[in-house]
């Protein structure tokens, strides 16, 4: 505890002295384009559009195996969310068909529940880009699928990591309660939300230190600790709360939330607060693009920029600073990445990093305040259609810059649904949504727009 204490004195201390800059959106922006123009490789077509996927590593010799291809379209969906860039959009979609064209719709061959999860994950989200009901249904079945292999009352509840059913690990239960919520959202359906609170409240009781805030890697069928925290499992963790805590009051899934990333900070990072290479296998050296994403999210949703901003964006300005001469960073962000063999999974982490710190920067004016409309403001040129409505609805919106968050509330103030567009007309399906009336949220930048919508 003195370690502890002595390590948040000069943390706060070191946050006085650095300045809270970070690399520019635009140096952002540019990173990904580095990635791409090392790695991207486009092959063929399908159907009237494209397919594509990530080599493996500088050589250009292969592609990248199954979840690693799936993190890194998810580092392409978060600088797509922070650019609003066409190409980018484009790629994610191209990308998208060559996993459908590698392995298939359905992964039952697949051994590895969080594979499958991963895969699932990036479904959903890009689902939430495209309104694609390919990509929803592909998201759903697969979660479904290792729903039903893989979670079992032995232990007490709780994902297990292979078919094997050796272990129970925090690298498929975090991820599957981020998905489930997801797919909450996107259907309507409130069993996922259900499943994503049991598979949380089993990590708290089993994988989950509530003193330090430090999540366990894996357990086994003899209820022994097999693994240790990684900077993935904390992050994941850390955005499976964050979904939860928008649903439920009770547990404090924030507070879990806060207390993992405090743990990161405090007891995995140096002294000056950068976060650990990790690179004791090929597995891990990607890793920190996971928890950069879900942690950036986390602090953006609950408006925490002035705790751990300068943190965050420290590491962000270590990873840019030790670029090589391709702009491509591995995940050392101590020293300069090598102009020669570097691998497309480890190159994750300073892309992730430098582009989801923009989620809470460009959302926040000072320590996370956030202009927001009243509730009968409107901006002008938001419309839904046709109002009422049964089945769906399309909203347009002009003069957009960025993608744009559309939620949907009853009149209690329960979310019941929410996606996230980047084109001026939204088609939303109401599937699953009550009749009655309802409030119609739109963020767009620092500011929320609401409306009024019926639902026949």
């Amino acid at each position: 505890m003195k370690k502890v204490t002595f390590l948040m004195m000069l943390f706060a201390l070191l946050s006085t002295a650095i300045s809270l800059a970070q690399p520019t959106r635009s140096e952002a922006k540019l990173a990904m384009q580095c990635y791409n123009n090392a790695f991207y490789c486009q092959y063929g077509t399908y159907g009237s559009s494209y397919k594509a996927y990530y080599y493996a590593n500088t050589n250009r010799n292969s592609r990248m195996d199954f979840w690693h291809q799936a993190e890194a379209i998810e580092m392409l969906i978060d600088a797509y969310i922070v650019n609003n860039d066409a190409d980018f959009k484009n790629k994610i979609r191209y990308l998208y068909h060559g996993m459908r064209d590698a392995y298939g719709l359905l992964w039952t061959n697949n051994k590895f529940n969080d594979d499958v999860i991963w895969g699932a994950l990036m479904c959903i989200r890009a689902y939430e880009i495209f309104n694609d009901g390919g990509m929803k249904d592909m998201a759903k079945n697969n979660f479904d699928m290792v729903w039903a292999r893989a979670w079992d009352s032995s232990l007490g509840g709780g994902l297990w990591w292979t078919t094997d059913k050796t272990t129970k690990n925090a690298c498929v239960n975090a991820p599957a309660a981020i998905c489930a919520m997801r797919l909450y959202y996107a259907t309507g359906d409130a069993s996922y939300k259900t499943k994503a609170k049991q598979i949380v409240d089993w990590m708290v009781s089993r994988l989950y230190n509530a003193s330090t805030g430090e999540v366990k890697g894996a357990i086994n069928s003899s209820g022994t600790i097999t693994e240790g925290s990684r900077t993935y499992t904390q992050g994941t963790f850390i955005g499976a709360c964050g979904e939860l805590y928008k649903q439920y009051t009770s547990p404090n899934y924030r507070s879990y939330g806060i207390k993992a990333m405090d743990y990161t900070r405090y007891n995995m990072c140096n002294s000056a607060g950068l976060l650990p290479d990790e690179y004791d296998t090929y597995d891990c050296q990607g890793f920190k693009a996971i928890f950069a994403r879900w942690a950036c999210k986390f602090v953006k949703d609950y408006s925490l920029a002035a705790t751990y901003g300068a943190w965050l964006n420290y590491n962000a300005t270590q990873a840019w600073k030790y670029r090589n001469s391709s702009g491509l960073m591995w995940g050392q962000w101590w020293r300069r990445t090598p102009d020669g063999f570097v691998n497309s999974f480890e190159t994750t982490t300073g892309v992730s990093m430098m582009n989801n710190i923009w989620l809470y920067n460009a959302a926040t004016k000072a320590a996370g305040e956030e202009t927001t409309a009243t509730a009968n403001s409107e901006k002008p040129g938001f419309e839904l259609s046709p109002n009422p409505a049964a089945d769906f609805v399309i909203l347009s919106i002009e003069n957009i810059t960025e993608p744009f968050t559309v939620s949907i509330f009853d009149l209690s103030g329960r979310l019941l649904k929410t996606q996230i567009f980047g084109s001026e007309a939204a088609n939303i399906s109401l599937e699953g949504l009550p009749a009655g009336p309802h409030l119609v949220k739109v963020k767009c930048g620092n500011s929320v727009y609401t409306k009024k919508l019926i639902i026949n």
